[in-house]
């Protein structure tokens, strides 16, 4: 099923030359069902898939022939610093086959604990030989490093935003989101733009939440936004302002198999959100 649905679009952009590929932290015990103790709360998990040599070695690189540069999803995740900690996280990623490890946490404390495990036989020269001639043959390619004088960053960056940034790139932009988008019911709801301009609309959630909602309101100004905290708790004044809400939009952001659990706090807000 992975390999037809899920892994598909991994498969395609490989055989089809990709520059890079992105892994996430979540487990697929069917690839590889390695194990470790959480230093959280001290129970067994499943390896995440971007410390795991059996996926990002073995099925990208053997499997599906991958041949270019592996980055990581964000190393600041709890899923990593959390139960692993951020230095051995990085450490294993890197030997796992990552060539860059995207937002670590404090790169002054990672820096030496990385030359260090060099030092110390834990992670192979050889292995960050092979990142940095990936990385290094990406930026020939796509121009960023040239015999002549080079452009400055600001040069290079304000140039990028010119390409990204260009209508051509905006298109292809809303095409493909507008592609990855599937609605599995509409009771007459959708599009916002046939609701009607007094009925008010509430967007709830956290995570990306703020930026749905000015999305939101650009279609239908009269929009609130209620930004759940960290507890995902709601507060006496937006209890208030669902009851007399038209519309609520509720915007949720799962991480990892805990937070679909009905004992999660963000779940409870669903429910009581939605009267449930």
């Amino acid at each position: 099923e992975l390999l037809s649905l899920e892994l598909s679009p991994f498969k395609a952009a490989a055989e089809n030359g990709v520059d890079a590929l992105m892994s996430a932290h979540v487990a697929f015990p069917g690839m590889d069902d390695t194990t470790f103790v959480s230093k959280k709360t001290g129970e067994t998990l499943y390896l995440p898939a971007t410390l795991s040599e059996k996926i990002l070695d073995g099925f990208l690189r053997d499997d599906i022939g991958f041949e270019g540069v592996l980055v990581t999803d964000s190393m600041q995740m709890g899923a990593l610093t959390e139960h692993i900690g951020a230095e051995d996280a990085a450490i294993q990623a890197i030997n796992a086959g990552a060539d860059i490890l995207l937002m670590p946490s404090d790169l002054d404390t990672l820096v030496p604990a990385l030359q260090t495990a060099v030092k110390d036989g834990r992670i192979p020269e050889e292995r960050l030989t092979e990142s940095a001639t990936r990385i290094m043959a990406l930026k020939l390619k796509k121009g960023l490093i040239k015999e002549a004088e080079p452009d400055t960053l600001m040069v290079k960056t304000e140039k990028a935003m010119q390409t990204v940034g260009s209508k051509a790139h905006k298109a292809i932009e809303t095409k493909a989101t507008e592609a990855s988008i599937t609605l599995l019911k509409n009771k007459k709801v959708l599009p916002i733009s046939s609701i009607k301009e007094d009925e008010l609309i509430l967007v709830i959630g956290k995570t990306f939440n703020e930026r749905l909602g000015e999305l939101i309101k650009e279609k239908h100004p009269n929009t609130e936004i209620i930004s759940l905290n960290d507890q995902y708790q709601l507060q006496e004044k937006d209890k208030k302002m669902i009851q007399e809400a038209d519309y609520i939009i509720m915007s949720t952001y799962s991480m990892d198999l805990e937070m679909r659990s009905p004992s999660h706090p963000q779940m409870m807000t669903v429910k009581q959100v939605m009267g449930l």
